[in-house]
């Protein structure tokens, strides 16, 4: 597949790794994107999740483009384990604010 057809072409999952992988993308997007939430509404704030949007979109069309998931996706599914490490749609209640977690500014 050429260049241009692999950049505007649709790709449906190939395989069952695949697809976990995008739900794994998604998971962990999605995670951080509540987590971020939290933070005053901003112009910061906004372009933080239109990051995570751009995450999203771009790891997804690697996926996508090349038809292979995660390494370690791929080994588990074919040793018999479950595919994707579990990952909460929620962010972990007992983080630390961000305050507590950086340093003071000099």
């Amino acid at each position: 597949m050429n260049d241009l057809a692999r950049r505007f072409s649709y790709h449906h999952p190939s395989n069952v790794t695949v697809a976990e992988s995008h739900d794994l993308v998604r998971t962990s997007i999605h995670q951080m994107a509540r987590i971020l939430s939290e933070l005053p509404e901003s112009r910061e704030r906004a372009l933080a999740m239109t990051k995570l949007e751009e995450a999203m979109f771009w790891a997804n069309a690697a996926i996508e483009r090349y038809q292979q998931g995660f390494p370690s996706l791929q080994a588990a599914t074919a040793h018999g384990h479950p595919a994707a490490p579990a990952v909460s749609p929620k962010p972990t209640p007992d983080l630390p604010p961000v305050a507590e977690t950086m340093p003071a500014p000099n």
